[in-house]
């Protein structure tokens, strides 16, 4: 998680209103988490992870990740980098600096395509905001940058409409999720735009199999 988060005025169900706000959080999460679908589940997972300012790509990553065998191949600036152990730690016949950037770009552009379906994973700590969004943040060793902060307005179907996220670097943003399409098991978002309008994220090429 290193880019990143936005928001929405997001309204709970009355039954949801009547739970605690511990209760209310994981029961707002298991309904994201079901309506985006489970990725590990799947055999095979690809995308082009491309983001535009005014317009104009800035960038473009490729990666083609095995969940079941926790192995990714990623194309990046000229490079192509597989990762044949992505847990509890890296694994790759690439040099030590390409193997760790190739993992980074994973993690980032993974997390911005699948957040939604990884609301309720492990060292993941799920809250309600006073708007009744769900905030996310995450336990010590949890991705790259454990004290980013996000925050997701859903509607009533469970899609997450947007998000707002304050990184523990300093940046803060806000993305509407747009487009989405179902991909195999998965209901996916294929385009993230901000506040200002400047930036758009775009997933191309999503192939689940």
């Amino acid at each position: 998680m290193t880019w990143i988060l936005l928001l929405a005025s997001g309204t709970l169900t009355a039954t949801e209103a009547t739970l605690s706000s511990p209760q209310a959080a994981h029961s707002l999460a298991a309904r994201v988490g079901t309506t985006c679908g489970n990725p590990y589940a799947v055999a095979e997972l690809a995308f082009t992870f491309e983001i535009w300012v005014d317009g104009e790509r800035v960038v473009e990553r490729s990666h083609h990740w095995f969940p079941q065998e926790s192995r990714v191949t990623v194309h990046f600036d000229g490079h192509q980098v597989e990762l044949t152990q992505l847990y509890p730690y890296i694994a790759s016949e690439a040099d030590q600096e390409l193997a760790i950037a190739a993992y980074q770009h994973w993690v980032n552009d993974s997390y911005w395509l699948l957040a939604a379906c990884k609301v309720q994973d492990p060292g993941v700590a799920t809250t309600l905001d006073e708007n009744g969004r769900l905030g996310l943040r995450f336990d010590p060793g949890i991705g790259l940058s454990a004290g980013d902060l996000y925050w997701m307005s859903v509607d009533r179907r469970g899609r997450v409409q947007d998000w707002e996220f304050q990184l523990q670097g300093g940046r803060h943003d806000r993305f509407s999720w747009v487009g989405y399409g179902r991909f195999g098991p998965l209901l996916l978002s294929t385009r993230r735009i901000s506040t200002d309008g400047h930036t758009l994220v775009r997933f191309e090429d999503v192939h689940v199999r």
